[in-house]
């Protein structure tokens, strides 16, 4: 997986993209209960809940 301009993303990025895509089609109960067994550090929770939220409100943050 490459960026547009050729880059590639640092692990985290490929990871917070796996998670979100992981939690994006999942209802609260069930996202809550998959994060939690994810164990992740909390910068990057807090990263994925913003991601989501955003997603959640249609804002176009991740242009998809």
């Amino acid at each position: 997986m490459s960026s547009p301009d050729g880059a590639r993303p640092s692990d985290t990025a490929v990871r917070l993209r796996g998670l979100f895509d992981a939690c994006v089609e999942l209802g609260p109960a069930a996202r809550e209960a998959y994060l939690r067994a994810q164990r992740l550090p909390a910068r990057l929770r807090t990263q994925l809940d913003a991601l989501l939220a955003a997603d959640a409100t249609g804002d176009g943050v991740l242009g998809m």
